[in-house]
């Protein structure tokens, strides 16, 4: 157990002067009373469970003070599992339940990383590093048979920046003008987002930031492989790259691919088809819509038309089969809703590196969380934090 240093402060009240005296009292040898026992275990077994072996040990310096890069990590991993959009947020956290602090790694006898540190080490982290950690715990979920490539979602979610610019209250001409690029992020971009999949969507917004996009495995309904980008990168631009690199550590051969309509791109389904000995399974717009038998000439949607015959016009997108398969895409969504709750929505750093490592370790922790629960035996539930905090 770990001595927990108890600060008292005692005012002594002297004519026109105040003089704070500060000491020290050794009152309890248990930091854990602090913490609820369920959630303090919670965390214990997160980190047993998860691999951070291909992170260097050796101590990230920032300033006098040294911390572990795999205590950094962890720590960020609580801000996630918690679901802090805010560093700060995560520095009160830790700084309130020592008993967690000691199981990310730190030595709680000493001062914590501050709000600057860790600030500074998730700008500075180099991604591909936390990129090799979420492989190694995809690879762990399909020896647990948790994943495999049978049914694969690729979806993307709009990451927000910590820009005026996204503030609604803001009445600044222009703000969603590409020759008003924000100064306090020079690395987000315009984008576009809608509030459904619907051909006849009109409801939009545009917004500054980013893209993750996240191939999902629709009978887990956990990450596979994930990328950011600027929002203003099409979905479906960087599907080839996001299977090429999900296929260099889980194979994809003979797989089911499931996208909607944004991803209805004739290289994709060549790609899946020829590639993959895979099926696609794409959501597109239907030629009986009722913008084209409208009765007039020239009127209607024509940018799905084509003549020659080829695999994406051989699928027959009525059939019960198609209907069944494309239905699990719904978990892509699911997912997608999670990855929201872990405070992935909004972002306030103003770099994105930083965005970068923030969405990676976003995964990281929903797999490690996962794994956890199965290996414990409390799958049942391994898909919302909350209850397994509770267990």
């Amino acid at each position: 157990k770990t001595t927990l240093i108890w600060y008292n402060i005692v005012e002594i009240k002297i004519p026109q002067r105040r003089v704070v005296f500060i000491y020290r009292q050794e009152i309890l040898k248990d930091v854990s009373v602090f913490t609820s026992q369920p959630k303090a275990k919670f965390y214990d077994e997160l980190f047993i469970n998860l691999d951070l072996s291909c992170i260097p040990t050796q101590n990230s310096k920032f300033g006098r003070a040294s911390y572990s890069n795999h205590s950094m990590i962890c720590a960020f991993i609580v801000m996630k599992c918690e679901g802090f959009s805010q560093i700060s947020d995560l520095h009160d956290y830790l700084s309130n339940n020592l008993i967690i602090a000691h199981y990310c790694g730190f030595d709680i006898s000493r001062e914590l990383p501050s709000y600057a540190k860790f600030t500074r080490f998730i700008r500075e982290f180099d991604n591909d590093i936390l990129q090799t950690v979420m492989q190694s715990q995809v690879l762990k979920a399909a020896d647990l048979s948790l994943i495999d490539s049978s049914f694969i979602a690729l979806d993307a979610t709009p990451v927000k920046a910590n820009v005026s610019n996204n503030n609604p209250k803001s009445f600044k001409k222009n703000k969603f003008s590409k020759a008003s690029h924000p100064k306090s992020d020079k690395d987000c971009r315009l984008g576009v987002q809608t509030a459904s999949n619907q051909h006849n969507e009109k409801n939009y917004e545009f917004y500054w930031g980013y893209k993750n996009h996240i191939l999902v495995d629709c009978i887990s309904g956990l990450p596979v492989c994930e990328l950011t980008t600027g929002a203003n990168v099409s979905d479906s631009s960087v599907t080839l790259e996001i299977l090429k690199k999900a296929n260099s550590f889980l194979p994809l051969a003979e797989c089911s691919f499931l996208a909607d309509k944004t991803y209805d791109v004739k290289v994709i389904y060549n790609t899946v088809h020829d590639t993959y000995n895979g099926d696609c399974f794409i959501d597109c717009c239907p030629c009986n819509h009722k913008c084209w038998n409208n009765g007039k000439k020239n009127r209607g949607c024509t940018k799905y038309i084509t003549l020659p015959d080829d695999y994406r016009l051989s699928i027959d997108r009525s059939s019960i089969a198609f209907k069944s398969v494309y239905a699990l895409r719904t978990e892509a969504e699911r997912y997608n809703s999670r990855f929201k709750q872990a405070g992935c929505e909004s972002v306030f750093v103003r770099n994105g590196n930083s965005v970068k490592n923030l969405n990676t370790i976003a995964h990281i922790s929903l797999l490690s969380i996962a794994i956890a629960a199965v290996i414990t035996k409390k799958d049942v539930s391994y898909r919302s934090v909350k209850t397994l905090k509770r267990l």
